[in-house]
């Protein structure tokens, strides 16, 4: 461990299982970076008396390393971003719903309502378990694959992969897939992806890998597939659009956990 990266790792809580499945991985990235876990949660009391007994005991039951959060006026992604507008150095961790109802029969992934107000409305780092990684061993994070789009937003994130790299010990692995529209050659996604490997592999052990043939979501899957387990970051797309496509079919996915960050 080469020292705390984040101070606080904010976790959204609703009270349903699905939620709490983040409590192990944000656990155990909060000992690996030296900070404290968040818990975030909502109450249904509605007069002074409760409100006040009910914070009383989230207190209570706070410790050094965990604090209970219990927000009374807001819903759950406003108390969230407002529990990391009053902590430094903090990053949210939060799980997607396994599963939800959606036409007679059938059953439908979705990230759920909390993530998009997180991506649209924050500027802190995002941790998301998504439907298919298992949380049985805390984090599973054996390397930081880094999937660039040929952006200088995406450019941005290399130090803050290798910064992550470095901190937990992991390898880097860097590939791209070029943004939409974007048409980039094999050797030129190869020269790209190298000239970025090397302004990083002074910091941390890092290497290339190029998707698959077809250069696009299924290649990256696959890809993805073979590195489990591992934690992937990536944009989460232009601000003015909010959480892209790519994104999203990543986290519904993929085996691996995301970390969604935009440019410092």
């Amino acid at each position: 461990m080469m020292g705390p990266v984040y101070q606080n790792v904010i976790v959204p809580n609703d009270g349903t299982a699905d939620a709490r499945l983040a409590t192990a991985p944000a656990s155990d990235l909060a000992w690996r970076c030296g900070a404290k876990v968040v818990v975030v949660s909502m109450t249904a009391a509605t007069d002074k008396h409760s409100k006040a007994a009910v914070k009383l005991q989230a207190v209570a039951k706070s410790e050094s390393t965990v604090e209970l959060w219990v927000d009374l006026e807001h819903p759950l992604p406003e108390a969230s971003l407002q529990a990391a507008a009053h902590r430094e150095d903090s990053l949210f961790c939060l799980a997607t719903p396994r599963s939800t109802v959606g036409l007679p029969g059938r059953r439908r992934l979705t990230v759920g309502p909390v993530l998009p107000e997180l991506v649209a409305r924050g500027t802190e780092p995002i941790v998301v378990i998504g439907p298919h990684v298992s949380t049985a061993q805390g984090l599973p994070m054996t390397s930081v694959i880094l999937v660039l789009d040929g952006t200088a937003d995406s450019d941005a994130l290399l130090d803050v992969a290798a910064s992550w790299a470095t901190t937990f010990g992991v390898r880097l692995v860097l590939t791209l897939v070029p943004a939409g529209g974007t048409s980039i050659s094999r050797p030129e996604i190869q020269q790209y992806l190298d000239l970025r490997a090397e302004l990083a592999e002074s910091r941390v052990g890092v290497s290339v890998e190029l998707v698959g043939d077809d250069g696009g979501l299924d290649g990256l899957l696959a890809l993805l597939a073979e590195h489990d387990p591992a934690a992937v970051m990536m944009s989460p797309g232009p601000v003015e659009v909010g959480l892209s496509r790519l994104a999203e079919s990543i986290i519904l996915g993929a085996p691996c956990v995301v970390i969604l960050a935009r440019r410092p």
